[in-house]
């Protein structure tokens, strides 16, 4: 059927504990063209399937993160600096990586759980990969496991949003982002400035520069204060 869909711009594949049939990679030449996204919903082995399925050209990629090897597979695919994101949704919580300078994404989804209940590790946080990271886009709910990532030395941006519908609480951990230039906090008119402060002061333990905090309450964009250098202090 794949083979008829030359103009297919986004395949969800949805199976449960299914197991994925692997046909010949030259049969997918013709479809993933066009191919923008790939969504894939089996939990159970699609490890061949994504060595098969010329992912590389695909801009968009999402998998369970149970998938482990499928992971290392997939974030290989990234070259240079990335962007990570970190948001929950209806029992949910996604992270996902995206490589500015060429748009290429990956998503790994925490299916049935909540913010409380994920642990990120393995191959979605080694440090090599986490060195990378020049900025950070978190949803409040999900700022605790900021903690998990250890330390993100190349971070110069770190931006949370949806304080308006979750209360905005610093990780269990400060966090370790030594070039740190700015923090950008998005939420509700009623998110005041001495909130923020104490946000910004419990959150962000090592910097070695001025950092600039702009809160945005959706009716104007303004600057709270600055964070002065301080000492290096170990995240566990």
């Amino acid at each position: 059927m794949l083979s008829h869909c030359s103009s297919l711009k986004k395949l969800s594949i949805f199976g449960s504990r299914c197991r994925l049939v692997t046909p010949p990679t030259q049969q997918y030449a013709p479809l993933v063209s066009k191919l923008e996204r790939l969504d894939v919903g089996i939990f159970h082995d699609c490890l061949s399937f994504v060595h098969a399925f010329p992912c590389h050209s695909i801009a968009h990629v999402s998998v369970p993160v149970e998938q482990e090897g499928v992971a290392e597979v997939l974030l290989g695919q990234l070259d240079g600096n990335l962007l990570l994101r970190l948001e929950s949704g209806p029992d949910m919580v996604i992270l996902d990586y995206t490589a500015p300078a060429s748009g290429m994404r990956r998503s790994f989804i925490y299916a049935e759980a909540v913010p409380e209940s994920v642990v990120i590790s393995g191959f979605h946080a080694t440090d090599e990969l986490l060195a990378r990271v020049c900025e950070v886009r978190v949803s409040s709910a999900c700022v605790a496991l900021l903690s998990g990532l250890r330390a993100l030395p190349s971070c110069t941006r770190f931006a949370v949003c949806g304080a308006n519908e979750h209360p905005l609480e610093p990780p269990p951990a400060t966090l370790a982002l030594p070039k740190l230039h700015m923090i950008e906090i998005a939420c509700s008119a009623g998110y005041s400035d001495a909130d923020a402060r104490v946000f910004v002061d419990a959150a962000v333990a090592q910097v070695k520069g001025p950092v600039r905090v702009l809160v945005d309450d959706g009716t104007s964009c303004r600057d709270i204060t600055s964070v002065s250098p301080r000492d290096c202090v170990n995240v566990s």
